[in-house]
């Protein structure tokens, strides 16, 4: 099973991404996504 987590700018705080991750995984995701606030590559963390 799969869940939807949402992926928020660290600059910004805007919530910019959706994704998928499996249900059973305890660890929060952290990416380098580009940001259309930001106008740059930021790092994106988790939310709960």
């Amino acid at each position: 099973m799969r869940e939807k987590v949402i992926l928020v700018c660290t600059k910004c705080l805007s919530r910019n991404y959706t994704v998928t991750k499996k249900q059973g995984d305890d660890k929060r995701i952290e990416v380098m996504k580009y940001c259309p606030h930001c106008n740059c590559r930021t790092l994106h963390k988790e939310t709960r």
